[in-house]
């Protein structure tokens, strides 16, 4: 009961209240050459200056090997306005990219064995918060209409502090991936773990409060702070 309230008061009151951006997941049933085309080329512009590791001809052939897109969730946001993409995020079943960068066998079998691989997290530079956004919906959905029972994946040094505060903890430190100029952290949690964070880190301070009784809205949103 208070897993699924919680779920409702972030799709409710943090997600859907957004007057700005609209926020979907596009499951890989549904996935059209279009959309993949649209999503491939909003990363594309962001990876010329900031990854460009990623535009090469060895990460073509990984993902163009497993079919990473063509497998994947795609948490997408978009501006209501313009209907362009301002953000996006994906989440991939096994068998994962890492594993073609890294011997994911190192790892403990529960940091990685029924997750799903967090990866290609991008926001405009212009928008706020749609990022947080997105991780919350990959949350909810995945727990809701998987059988994943929570997330892994790999990030930089510097964006450690933001994945901590969603619950995602290190499991394996400053390591070499194939092709990558950085060291990344592994990182990995459950969605019950999440769950628990995003309340304690974002929601009371990014959701909106639709009740014109403030009694109301702090009794409802008492009920889930666990």
């Amino acid at each position: 009961m208070i897993s699924t309230l919680a779920q409702f008061y972030i799709k409710v009151f943090v997600i859907r209240s957004d007057e700005d951006y609209s926020y979907n997941v596009h499951s890989p049933n549904d996935l059209s050459v279009e959309f993949l085309q649209e999503v491939s080329s909003f990363r594309s512009r962001h990876y010329e200056q900031s990854c460009p590791y990623l535009l090469s001809t060895s990460q073509a052939e990984i993902e163009s090997k497993l079919l990473l897109d063509e497998r994947s969730y795609h948490v997408i946001a978009r501006s209501k306005l313009s209907g362009e993409i301002v953000g996006a995020l994906r989440l991939t079943p096994a068998p994962f990219e890492l594993s073609e960068l890294f011997d994911i066998s190192s790892l403990q079998e529960a940091d990685y064995i029924n997750k799903l691989e967090i990866g290609r997290l991008i926001t405009n530079s212009s928008v706020r918060n749609v990022g947080k956004k997105m991780m919350m919906l990959a949350g909810i959905f995945s727990s809701e209409n998987t059988t994943h029972n929570g997330f892994f994946g790999t990030c930089r040094a510097e964006k450690m502090t933001y994945f901590e505060k969603f619950g995602m903890k290190i499991v394996s430190q400053e390591v070499s991936l194939r092709g990558r100029p950085n060291t990344y952290f592994i990182i990995s949690s459950d969605f019950k773990t999440m769950r628990i964070n995003v309340l304690k880190n974002f929601v009371s301070r990014l959701s909106h409060n639709p009740f014109k009784s403030k009694d109301k809205y702090e009794r409802l949103s008492g009920k889930i702070r666990v």
